[in-house]
Formats: structure tokens, C-alpha cells, sequence
């Protein structure tokens, strides 16, 4: 099952003089279609920024986790299953990837966001620094998985 987070930073659009954050183009791609739609524009830091604690509890404990989209009511879910994540949006099946590649799925936005917020001279936005601090934290803890024992 291939998923990926699309992120359009080209168009970053800053409004976080009114302490709202940044703006960007963010969405789910896969074979279900995109969700909430290919044209999707949201606070795409601090999307990410929430999307990357729950991995990172994901990765910690078995457990259950709704990623929100914030400008709307749309959401997905995600659940750890024995180094596994399983997770679905909408009325989409339950498709899964070992949690090394969901990991992957998150870090590859976060880290491009990152760098192009960094070209824009944009780091004090809201989040940022935030969002910086949670991917390595996820990073770090994808590696510690996935080369000590499995978790039980």
C-alpha cells in the first residue's frame, strides 16, 4: 500500500503576523484517492506538527490516534499493531505499512517543509521550532525501533 503526504510548500503562504501560522497546500495521496482533496489547504506546520506526536506515540505503545486536519472536519485514524500501523480516512479499508515506512511517510514533508521554511526565513513562525524538535524525535525513535528488539 503506498500513501504519501503531499506538501505544495511553493505556495507557502504566511499569515502567523495574526499568530495563525503557515499556510501551505496538504493532503493524503494513495490508491483510495486524495484526502480531503488534491487542492487541500490547511496550517500545514501545525498539521504535521500533531500528525508526528501521534507517530511518535504510536511508536512508544499500541494505541489509537485521530490525525486532524485543522481548517475543517477532517481526520484520519491510526492504530500501532505489533510494529505495525494500520490506518484509514473516511470510509477508505484499513490499509497497513510497518511503522519504518510510516514513519517515512511523515518525516520526508516534514523534513522538506522544514528546509523551505528555512530558505523563506520563516523559523519563527508558529511550530516551527516545534515541529522541528518532534521530527528528530521521530527520527531518533524510528532507529531505536528498528534496531533493538521488537517491542511487545
Amino acid at each position: 500500500m503506498n500513501i504519501r503526504i503531499v506538501l505544495s510548500n511553493r505556495e507557502l503562504k504566511s499569515s502567523f503576523k495574526k499568530n495563525r501560522g503557515l499556510v501551505g497546500r496538504i493532503f493524503l495521496e494513495s490508491h483510495h484517492g486524495d484526502f480531503p482533496d488534491g487542492d487541500w489547504s490547511d496550517f500545514c506546520v501545525s498539521v504535521l506538527l500533531g500528525w508526528t506526536i501521534n507517530a511518535i506515540l504510536l511508536g512508544l505503545t499500541e494505541c489509537q490516534v485521530e490525525n486532524h486536519f485543522l481548517d475543517g472536519p477532517y481526520s484520519w485514524h491510526a492504530r500501532s499493531v505489533e510494529g505495525q500501523v494500520e490506518f484509514s480516512y473516511l470510509s477508505s479499508p484499513v490499509s497497513v505499512l510497518d511503522y519504518g515506512k510510516f514513519c517515512d511517510v511523515l518525516l520526508q514533508p516534514c523534513g522538506e517543509l522544514i528546509d523551505r521554511i528555512t530558505k523563506l526565513e520563516l523559523s519563527e513562525a508558529p511550530d516551527v521550532e516545534q515541529l522541528v524538535i518532534a521530527s528528530r524525535a521521530l527520527a531518533n525513535l524510528r532507529l531505536l525501533l528498528l534496531s533493538g528488539p521488537r517491542r511487545t
